[in-house]
């Protein structure tokens, strides 16, 4: 993917929101949803592509690497399929009251200890970037899109993701 790295400074404030995506667009999106476009599994590397979506229409394509030995936060991340990375493994934590049944207790054992999120990196991707095409269509303009990168880290053991978000110009218009 083509790329530019760009100062926070210029962006749009959503995109410096630290919180959980999937809780920001279902407080907006009427009809919002997660499909997972690509999974593989290569041990100990594992990755993860989807899009977030609002009844059909692309909001945000997410690309997510995650290089982990740790059973429980593997399983949880390869078995996500159309559910939020950020409400079953990245803010499992804030939504454990919510949680129930055995598949909670799955995602907080991946939880456990403390989860760092590094600074964000912000970049513009040229919506003409063809990588960017086959996974927006036509919600990836020609000009500019704006896009996110920034990495987790768990205190309690060496597992470490990588999470790269390019949001659709539908997707600013829902969030301004």
């Amino acid at each position: 993917m083509n790329y530019c790295v760009v100062d926070a400074e210029s962006l749009p404030s959503y995109l410096r929101s630290e919180g959980s995506l999937t809780r920001t667009f279902k407080a907006v999106c009427g009809g919002f949803h997660i499909e997972q476009k690509r999974f593989k599994r290569n041990d100990p590397f594992y990755t993860r592509e989807c899009l977030l979506l609002d009844n059909g229409r692309p909001l945000v394509w997410a690309r997510s690497f995650l290089f982990s030995t740790h059973n429980e936060t593997i399983e949880t991340f390869c078995h996500l399929g159309s559910q939020s990375l950020g409400e079953r493994l990245l803010f499992a934590s804030e939504n454990r009251s919510t949680n129930k049944g055995a598949s909670s207790i799955e995602a907080n054992k991946a939880t456990e200890g403390t989860l760092a999120r590094g600074p964000y990196t912000f970049f513009e991707v040229n919506g003409a970037d063809p990588e960017l095409q086959a996974a927006m269509g036509d919600e990836a303009i020609p000009t500019v899109n704006y896009g996110r990168s920034s990495q987790f880290t768990w205190s309690h053991h060496d597992s470490v993701l990588f999470l790269s978000e390019v949001f659709s110009p539908y997707a600013e218009a829902v969030l301004v």
